[in-house]
């Protein structure tokens, strides 16, 4: 689509200001494609005011896109078109005679070369980088340490410079030897500190049976929606994957892969996490928590309702409604894992209701073995515990008719569902909040099906 806005900031994306555009002619077939040059002009006192910070441009095509915030690597290079950054330093007055002078830094550089500010040599290169050799630090380098990042020796410009009155030459060239840690066979050795730092929604690692997988470019096209990855994103999440995924899904690993776990710790300077006040909210995307069986009620041959008591008679369930979260247990000595909504809201407190079909074996013909899940409720007893963890969903009731699908909110005076069995807890919770607020106007309109005892 065709760039119809360029926005570039001066002082770290707090402030946007607009850019003059020029667009290339259209090719034969008449498209513009997201090709255009931009241009604004800027006062030398308003680059003197971004140094040691950055300069940012972001871009918005015809369909009001623009682009991911963080920068992320690939095996294509930087080819997921984010929020382009460049950090702007002053050159030191001992490198600059004649006044005050600036650079720029630029993310990475061309090529299979490490440099950049995105990039560290002295910490790690980026998956199919190389190392190679460049030239040591000239004479009087020292100079710059305070002014660059820690590419500061490996920049072109401090390559080129020599401090005003020194004739000396280089020191004989050596090469810049990578640190990042590799097997036999060549695999990258990745540290659990690293892969806990992409956990976001733009950029999601996840590990599995100790190998570390880059499932960002999988966080649209995933069937169970972008939260079943980031929910994961920066932990192991061996047993969760084990749960609930396919023989597919198990070969479609392999074309994320990036690396394998190894040892590693953070810095001895890295800030340690301000204590957490303990909150009364119980579900948690990043963790499991444990839930206890108090009462369990036969509504039919083969549907149950199951009270759960969360950790206090304070806690609520913390879900968002029109979500759903995962039940976890171990049955016949695997990880099983499945979905459900509860009934309740969080106006309960202290515990949550599960009403759930049993399925049991032997009764379906296409299904013999019947359901793990709904088998594990039907003979739990009163103490049993499981383990929940979430929210996730693509779908949130906000109230009055507003709600959102897949963080895209929308708004409606009427809503209609279509449901069968115990499917219809998800439509059941959004009626129930409705009808509960007075000013909430929303007509809503329920087909159901059910089967006949």
């Amino acid at each position: 689509r065709k760039v119809t806005r360029v926005e570039t900031s001066l002082d770290g994306g707090n402030t946007w200001d607009l850019s003059e555009l020029e667009h290339l002619d259209p090719n034969d077939a008449g498209y513009s494609w997201c090709w255009c040059h931009w241009s604004r002009k800027v006062s030398m006192q308003q680059i003197l005011m971004a140094v040691n910070g950055e300069i940012m441009v972001r871009a918005w095509d015809a369909g009001s896109n623009t682009q991911p915030n963080k920068l992320t690597w690939n095996v294509m290079g930087m080819g997921n078109n984010p929020i382009f950054r460049v950090k702007v330093h002053a050159c030191p007055a001992e490198s600059s005679p004649n006044g005050l002078s600036v650079w720029f830094e630029h993310p990475t550089v061309a090529g299979p070369a490490a440099g950049g500010w995105m990039v560290k040599p002295n910490v790690d290169f980026p998956v199919g980088t190389k190392p190679v050799e460049l030239p040591a630090p000239p004479v009087g380098h020292h100079l710059w340490q305070s002014a660059l990042t820690a590419n500061a020796s490996y920049s072109p410009l401090a390559m080129q410079r020599k401090p005003p009155g020194s004739d000396a030459a280089p020191p004989t060239p050596s090469p810049v030897q990578p640190v990042m840690p590799k097997t036999s066979d060549g695999t990258r050795v990745i540290s659990m500190e690293e892969v806990a730092q992409h956990a976001s929604e733009t950029d999601a690692w996840i590990v599995v049976n100790g190998k570390v997988y880059d499932c960002t470019p999988f966080l649209e096209e995933h069937p169970g929606g972008s939260a079943s990855i980031t929910m994961n994103a920066g932990i192991d999440c061996t047993e969760d994957f084990e749960a609930v995924h396919s023989t597919k899904a198990w070969k479609m690993l392999d074309d994320y892969f990036i690396g394998v776990v190894g040892t590693g710790s953070q810095s001895a300077d890295a800030p340690k996490q301000a204590p957490v006040e303990e909150s009364l909210t119980t579900l948690d995307p990043k963790k499991k928590v444990p839930v206890t069986l108090v009462k369990k009620e036969v509504l039919s041959h083969d549907t149950r309702r199951l009270r759960f008591a969360l950790p206090t008679d304070k806690h609520v369930l913390g879900l968002p409604v029109g979500n759903h979260f995962f039940v976890n247990a171990t049955i016949d000595g695997k990880p099983c894992m499945r979905a459900y909504t509860p009934v309740t809201t969080d106006e309960e407190k202290g515990y949550f209701e599960l009403v759930v079909k049993v399925y049991f074996k032997n009764v379906h013909p296409k299904f013999p073995d019947g359901g793990k899940m709904s088998q594990h409720f039907e003979a739990m007893n009163i103490g049993d515990r499981v383990e929940i963890k979430g929210p996730i969903g693509h779908f949130t009731y906000l109230g009055k008719g507003a709600f959102k699908v897949k963080n895209e909110l929308r708004t409606c005076k009427r809503m209609g569902f279509i449901c069968g069995g115990t499917g219809l807890t998800p439509a059941y919770q959004v009626i129930k909040v409705a009808l509960r607020d007075k000013e909430d106007t929303t007509q809503f309109h329920l087909l159901y099906a059910n089967q006949t005892p």
